[in-house]
């Protein structure tokens, strides 16, 4: 039970790090408090161990209840992805999908030549003997030398799309590669071009220097792999060349982090309806896009850079989805962390307002908030969705917090109702948002404004209790 425990704190920390940890914070202060109210409280009469056992309760309780409807949300949402997938494609469309997988291939992410040159020396070592004479023994030193060795890369995809529906493609591509032995050193050169097994290759052709390498490469695992001595400063052009197919799109990527010069990358389509990835997005990669007869010519260059490019094409969808179901789910994308955050805020509210967290209280707050998500999902299943679903559930949930709350005084009262309003009704647009730059930037912000908000409620009512005690006095 523990081990399945600290997997889903493990899991926890690792999907909200920051998240997480305002809410560790808050459980600790939440049990700090309760301890020193209960220690105070002398009518109760508790022994130390009683009150810190409670104290102790009171944050894991905070933990307990936010971890549970984190992983109720995370999880639904997680779950009702494919559903919506199924809504939106239809059924009959995913069996098509799935049998052209197995026919054409999956999308095609190839990776780059690797090149490793090794030098080889003998050295003389000296061992002793049973009868205190040494032996001279020969051994064979086998080094690697790093070096910048491919110093040119001309790459050409001709794609020609046999189903838009599908997004299924043939492709022919050519690869060249400018090779050189950068050392002082004869080299051998241990070449490597990683394949799919998974994928078809057919007239597959290797040369050095327009010799074809015919049997000397060989197939090991999922690389094609050859050899060859090198002299200092010698050069050789390596050409790859094949037919294959694959869905969806094709993409050229350098996984490690590498000096990429005189790069020149070109795709060739017959249809217009694709998109162009290009990462990094940084200005060492130049792109252009030139329209053919049916398509474009996409190219790609790099001069001189050092960096992990990962360029291609993705073809349209050919199968218009659900933008309604897509909304809803876009819209409870956040609602995780909104429940956390929401947690965070209403402690550390009740916390510097003097008000005492009423455990099942809190539990009630984190139900009624994830409920309203959880019905939007269903009632985006049957088709019950648009933009004015989630405003009207957020009335209902806003009803139900007042009446569990409505004892409040008013300054804590007023702060729990405005931090229902933010995370229950604005924060889930942030769902809307494009993936990378923005999301990261607002979630920072909303940390940001977070602890800006903890620290200017605490300085508010240390003025405001200093200032009652002036009058008082």
């Amino acid at each position: 039970m523990f081990t399945g425990m600290r997997t889903l704190l493990a899991a926890w920390f690792l999907l909200e790090p920051a998240a997480s940890l305002l809410v560790c914070v808050a459980a600790v202060l939440l049990g700090s408090v309760t301890f020193i109210r209960l220690r105070k409280n002398k009518a109760l009469g508790w022994s130390f161990g009683r009150t810190l056992l409670s104290a102790f309760l009171q944050g894991v309780m905070l933990i307990g209840v936010t971890g549970v409807f984190y992983f109720l949300l995370n999880s639904s949402y997680r779950m009702y992805s494919p559903a919506v997938q199924s809504l939106a494609q239809g059924d009959e469309y995913l069996k098509e999908v799935q049998t052209a997988q197995k026919n054409w291939g999956d999308f095609i992410v190839q990776d780059n030549l690797t090149v490793v040159h090794t030098y080889s020396h003998e050295e003389i070592q000296q061992v002793p003997g049973p009868d205190g004479k040494t032996f001279y023994v020969n051994n064979m030193i086998t080094e690697n030398i790093e070096q910048e060795t491919i110093t040119g890369f001309n790459g050409v995809v001709d794609l020609r799309l046999t189903s838009p529906y599908l997004n299924t493609y043939e492709a022919d591509v050519v690869y060249q590669y400018k090779i050189v032995n950068q050392s002082d050193m004869t080299t051998t050169a241990h070449f490597s071009y990683p394949i799919k097994l998974s994928q078809n290759y057919r007239n597959l052709l290797v040369t050095i220097n327009g010799v074809d390498l015919g049997s000397s490469k060989e197939l090991a695992g999922s690389e094609i792999t050859w050899e060859r001595e090198m002299q200092p400063h010698q050069s050789m052009d390596v050409a790859i060349s094949y037919h294959t197919q694959g869905m969806g799109g094709y993409v050229h990527k350098i996984r490690s982090k590498d000096v990429v010069q005189d790069f020149f990358f070109s795709v060739n389509t017959d249809t217009r309806n694709l998109f162009a990835s290009t990462l990094p997005e940084t200005s060492a990669i130049k792109f252009a896009s030139v329209n053919t007869e049916k398509g474009y010519r996409l190219t790609w260059t790099i001069d001189r850079a050092i960096l992990s490019p990962e360029l291609g094409i993705r073809f349209a969808p050919g199968y218009t989805p659900d933008l309604d179901h897509d909304y809803a789910l876009q819209l409870t994308r956040y609602a995780p962390r909104a429940i956390m955050l929401l947690m965070v805020v209403f402690v550390f509210t009740m916390l510097i307002c003097g008000v005492n967290v009423v455990p099942w209280k809190l539990l009630l707050l984190a139900a009624i908030f994830s409920s309203q998500f959880l019905a939007l999902l269903g009632l985006d299943l049957v088709n019950v969705n648009g933009w004015l679903t989630l405003p009207l559930l957020f009335i209902i949930t806003f009803v139900l917090v007042r009446i569990v709350y409505r004892d409040l005084p008013r300054l804590p009262f007023t702060l729990v109702m405005a931090s229902v309003v933010l995370f229950a009704l604005f924060y889930p647009y942030a769902g809307l948002l494009p993936k990378g730059a923005g999301r990261t930037a607002f979630d920072a912000i909303m940390q940001s404004l977070i602890i800006l908000y903890i620290f200017g409620l605490s300085l508010y009512m240390r003025v405001r209790n200093t200032s009652h005690d002036l009058n008082d006095g």
